[in-house]
């Protein structure tokens, strides 16, 4: 599987390896993906490389084969299967497949934008401000669209006689408008990848789907049974 952003993901398994399950509402949402890896790594038949961006994708119809370039540790590195799931963003999927995007028209994707998250953190004495995890606020007037507070997922979020309120503005990259017609594009990328049926997308990013974590999961565990399925 492939992804850009994977440091998180490292600090995870370093911290949570060996913990009880039990603990996940302490630990939090980052123990299932390191159960996930330490499942994987169990069978003996897996590799879990985190801190390594993928630079380069090239396909070997001769072989069947993809080769995945990458670098971790100052280290360049090929790794090779014939299959591939990305979760990298398609915008940045598109810039390393072969031969620029394999043949890609001019400005394919550039109608995907990305939504971007701006985060406004309060530390306040006192008890919590609600008992919800997240509220959200459709009106025009209000400049955030969601508040959500840490210590309702965990009370090791902040310290003990303190809450912290999390205040979330949605936006785009130089702009907070969404751009109308992304469904068509999307449409011709997904239509363009087709080329390669080996190459699967997932999660949100990968798939330019808007899921909820257990949707992602359920998308994964599908996937992956598909997969081991396949000839």
């Amino acid at each position: 599987m492939l992804g850009l952003r994977v440091k998180g993901f490292c600090a995870v398994i370093n911290e949570t390896s060996g913990a009880p399950l039990r603990d996940v509402v302490i630990l939090g949402i980052g123990m299932l993906p390191a159960r996930l890896a330490e499942k994987a790594l169990s069978t003996g038949h897996a590799e879990v490389r985190v801190d390594s961006p993928v630079t380069g994708l090239d396909y070997d119809g001769a072989r069947d084969c993809w080769h995945v370039r990458c670098e971790h540790a100052g280290q360049r590195r090929t790794v090779c299967g014939r299959r591939v799931v990305s979760t990298i963003p398609l915008t940045g999927l598109l810039a390393i497949l072969p031969g620029s995007g394999g043949g890609a028209e001019p400005g394919l994707g550039r109608d995907l934008l990305y939504g971007s998250l701006i985060c406004v953190f309060f530390g306040i004495d006192g008890a919590r401000v609600s008992a919800d995890h997240w509220t959200y606020f459709p009106e025009r007037d209000i400049v955030f669209g969601r508040s959500s507070e840490p210590a309702n997922w965990s009370a090791h979020m902040t310290p003990a006689g303190k809450a912290s309120l999390c205040c979330e503005v949605f936006c785009t990259e130089n702009d907070a408008v969404c751009r109308i017609g992304y469904a068509e594009a999307l449409e011709a990328v997904r239509k363009h990848l087709a080329q390669w049926p080996a190459l699967h997308l997932a999660g949100r990013t990968g798939a330019f789907e808007y899921m909820n974590m257990d949707g992602v999961m359920e998308q994964g565990r599908a996937l992956a049974g598909r997969l081991a399925e396949a000839p």
